[in-house]
């Protein structure tokens, strides 16, 4: 055992003083024969080592593609916005900011300009036309304008006003058609005088013509002289001219009656169409007038502006009484409650193409910073079907997030979120391995050569 320990030592030293003895030897010499110091392998393989890790995990490893967009909180049921529907002032405010309303609350009370007077005019209107209405209806249907339904509705004043015009108009017409009948009446008179004539005058050509056959005989016989005879034919041929002008006359008096009936019928029949064109034009008016009456009633209704939905109000725009307000203008946003919140954002053109629904996205409320806060994880439960101009990021798609939880925590407090707070969804759209990132520039720069001209 001692003989074993003095050897180790003595080789040991004879090995240091080998070793010093290379520091004599000339450069060239003491290069080749003193040995390689062990550590340099070490490094080299620890080197090589991290190396083929690095190209292993460069090969196997995956980082994920995000593509960013920014947004801000809604409410599921969304903010509802309070808008003016009609030029008008503002009458009373009934609601402060942050107060709480329920569905159907009144918000503002407006003063709608001249709406009032304007419902007041067509309720005239109306009254005017349906007492004209019911009269040529009266008279197209020759009925008593009390025998209809709506007469019985109207006012004492009205009733009597309609009567009145009624009973002008209805005597006026009976008279022009007294007119005719009563020349009628005077045709069939002269009608029966020339008719009595007629067959007087018939007879007496029968009495002139057997005289005249008796005379003819006498004449031949040379028993009166010719001078009678002519004269007895000048009356025969006298009283046949008289017949034939009463036949005239009577034929002209029966054409005549026949026209009168004809006028009178045609009258009565245009008398009767004229009323009721009159009344089905005041029939149509008064529907045209009570729709219009039922618009301005619906205008009036506007002038109590209700809450549509339950929530709190924020944003009121102007608290200033007697204010001219103009259409489509936004009054006060109401937010509703105990509605949970999803992100809606505005994602780029060119991501569009890798985005698709129960897509997962990490959102970042911009109020509560990631470093601290930590990240919101989402999935995306919609996506736009046409892209939108936007003003500063141009054309984009809208896309709706849905959040796994509603509140945020940090030291074991909680903090819920609230619409309108700002936030950027970092949404996973691939995952890429670590050596295509290195060698992306390469295969750009080669892409780019070879295609140049």
């Amino acid at each position: 055992m001692k003989l074993n320990i003095s050897s180790i030592l003595l080789t040991l030293f004879q090995r240091k003083n080998k070793a010093k003895n290379y520091d004599f030897y000339p450069n060239h010499i003491a290069l080749i024969e003193k040995p390689i110091t062990p550590y340099s392998r070490y490094i080299a393989i620890l080197i090589s080592l991290n190396v083929i890790a690095f190209l292993l995990w460069a090969y196997f490893g995956k980082l994920n593609i995000q593509s960013p967009a920014t947004g801000k909180l809604i409410a599921i049921g969304h903010s509802q916005l309070v808008q003016i529907s009609e030029h008008s002032r503002l009458a009373t405010l009934h609601v402060k900011e942050g107060q709480k309303v329920n569905q159907g609350d009144i918000l503002l009370t407006l003063d709608i300009l001249g709406i009032d007077e304007e419902i007041i005019g067509i309720k005239k209107k109306i009254d005017n036309i349906l007492q004209l209405k019911i009269r040529y209806q009266a008279l197209s249907q020759d009925i008593s304008p009390q025998n209809l339904y709506h007469f019985n509705t109207l006012d004492k004043k009205a009733k009597r006003n309609i009567l009145t015009s009624y009973k002008k108009e209805k005597e006026e017409f009976d008279s022009n058609i007294k007119v005719v009948e009563t020349e009628i009446e005077v045709n069939n008179k002269n009608q029966l005088m020339t008719y009595n004539d007629l067959l007087s005058l018939k007879k007496l050509k029968e009495n002139i013509e057997q005289r005249f056959t008796l005379k003819q005989t006498l004449y031949i016989k040379n028993f009166i002289s010719k001078i009678e005879y002519l004269e007895n034919q000048k009356e025969l041929l006298e009283i046949k001219r008289l017949i034939k002008t009463k036949d005239s006359e009577y034929n002209l008096l029966k054409s005549q009656e026949e026209q009168k009936k004809q006028n009178l019928n045609q009258l009565e029949k245009q008398k009767h169409l004229e009323w009721y064109d009159k009344y089905k034009q005041y029939e149509s008016e008064l529907i045209i007038y009570h729709q219009n009456l039922n618009h301005l009633q619906k205008k009036q209704q506007l002038k109590k502006v209700r809450s549509p939905i339950t929530g709190t109000v924020q944003q009121i725009s102007t608290h200033t009484l007697g204010s001219v307000l103009q259409p489509s203008q936004g009054m006060m946003v109401i937010v509703p409650d105990n509605q949970d919140n999803i992100a809606e954002v505005n994602l780029l053109n060119k991501d569009i193409g890798f985005i698709h629904l129960g897509q997962k996205a990490m959102i970042k409320i911009d109020a509560f910073p990631y470093t601290l806060y930590g990240t919101m994880e989402g999935e995306i439960i919609n996506i736009a079907k046409d892209a939108v101009q936007h003003d500063q990021l141009g054309s984009i798609y809208p896309i709706t997030i849905k959040l796994n939880r509603q509140t945020i925590k940090n030291n074991q407090r909680e903090y819920r979120l609230i619409p309108g707070m700002s936030l950027t969804a970092e949404i996973i759209t691939e995952q890429r391995r670590v050596i295509d990132y290195i060698l992306s520039p390469i295969e750009a720069y080669r892409h780019n050569a070879l295609t140049e001209k």
